[in-house]
């Protein structure tokens, strides 16, 4: 099986996530999102993540 269809569940719930982001307007939740959102960028792609940058 190849690396894409690995992740293809982790990118399936990033996408949702980002759904959720855009749709709400509630400022707490859209921070704990972006949370969540990083850290899957995190495990996708650990060496051009944000969260890898501030170390």
């Amino acid at each position: 099986m190849s690396k894409e269809y690995e992740y293809f569940p982790v990118i399936k719930i990033l996408g949702h996530l980002f759904d959720y982001y855009y749709q709400t307007d509630d400022p707490h939740l859209k921070t704990q999102l972006s949370e969540e959102i990083s850290l899957l960028g995190f495990i996708l792609d650990p060496a051009s993540s944000a969260a890898n940058q501030n170390n």
